[in-house]
């Protein structure tokens, strides 16, 4: 419902956007079966919670399917770790005790209709692939060196966060006090009002419709929704506050 809520039929970016409901959730292989009747002979699957940058999806869509994209990271045990053998997958293993090494599977595939042969019989796309690799297919894998940051637990939602903010631009709606202080990249919605004695050190991003202090401070790497309000004396940093929230005085 988010993500329909945000983008809608896609027409404000420029997209037509069909949606399909995975009504029970399966795996990742259900879903994909999901939409079988309407890929195309070549297409792409990226996940829903990844941040990846458009430069990378770019030097990806170069390779020819069937392809995953990889990434080395320091924690592998948290993925599933992909065996690679001159460029060619040798197969994945979800969550390994003892890694082979550090290189994991994004979740971003190129694939050709053959996917939907093997989607059948497994919940997973991981092991849609190993069986599709025991069946004789050459799964191509793309190294990337670019961001790819993945919600794997809810705490990674605030290194998401950090990274995302990183590239805001400074757009101060609303009503700024006399005696406020805002500093560095933020963004303050519409009808926000930025009481007298806070301040503000960016990267941070306020929403629209909130009520900040007085006294208040917010440091960097926190995002605030919409309709919030904070109240004197609390101190916020690198933190996620969703939409309609209060939060009471005093409060670090």
């Amino acid at each position: 419902e988010q993500v329909y809520d945000y983008m809608g039929s896609g027409e404000h970016f420029g997209v037509d956007i069909t949606y399909v409901t995975q009504e029970t959730q399966l795996g990742t292989a259900h879903a994909l079966s999901q939409v079988k009747d309407m890929a195309e002979d070549e297409f792409l699957v990226l996940p829903g919670d990844n941040l990846i940058e458009a430069h990378t999806i770019a030097d990806f869509i170069q390779i020819r399917p069937e392809a995953v994209l990889v990434k080395r990271v320091s924690d592998p045990v948290r993925y599933g770790v992909v065996n690679i053998d001159g460029g060619e997958v040798k197969d994945i293993v979800e969550k390994p005790n003892e890694p082979v090494s550090n290189v994991v599977n994004t979740g971003i595939y190129a694939f050709t209709r053959d996917i939907f042969t093997f989607t059948e019989s497994v919940l997973d796309i991981p092991d849609t692939l190993n069986n599709m690799i025991a069946e004789g297919y050459t799964i191509q894998a793309l190294e990337t060196e670019g961001t790819w940051l993945d919600v794997v637990y809810p705490w990674d939602i605030i290194s998401l966060n950090d990274a995302v903010l990183r590239n805001i631009e400074v757009s101060l709606g609303g009503t700024i006090e006399s005696g406020a202080s805002i500093k560095g990249k933020v963004m303050v919605g519409e009808g926000t009002v930025v009481r007298s004695g806070s301040c503000i050190y960016g990267p941070v991003v306020v929403g629209s419709g909130c009520d900040i202090g007085p006294n208040v401070c917010i440091m960097p790497a926190t995002s605030i929704g919409d309709n919030v309000v904070i109240s004197p004396f609390t101190e916020i940093k690198n933190s996620v506050i969703g939409n309609d929230v209060t939060i009471g005085a005093g409060c670090i």
